[in-house]
């Protein structure tokens, strides 16, 4: 990955493989991380809904994760889906009040 003067940013293969929604791996062989509670992405209203639901990013809940719910919608991970419920991307390792066990 190269670094320019706002942060780094991602080569050619990262950005290709990003965008076909496929997990990006690190130069150290970990996932990279991102996240999917970016504000700009959904209305002041959203923002709401999404905050009385409690939504987080990553669940502290063992065995209660955004893509194990009946209500999500993508890739089990890599990258944000979305939920029937929930406005606005939702990461696959998040959590909120209505998780409903798939299955």
């Amino acid at each position: 990955m190269s670094s320019g003067r706002d942060g780094p940013s991602l080569g050619r293969r990262e950005a290709l493989l990003a965008a076909l929604g496929l997990p990006v791996v690190a130069a150290c062989g970990g996932a990279k991380e991102f996240s999917c509670d970016d504000a700009r992405q959904v209305s002041a209203a959203e923002r709401e809904k999404r905050t009385a639901q409690q939504y987080a990013d990553r669940t502290t809940r063992p065995g209660e994760r955004c893509a194990g719910c009946t209500q999500y919608q993508g890739p089990p991970s890599g990258s944000c889906g979305t939920c029937k419920l929930l406005p606005g991307p939702v990461h696959p390792e998040g959590w909120c009040r209505v998780f409903a066990r798939a299955g």
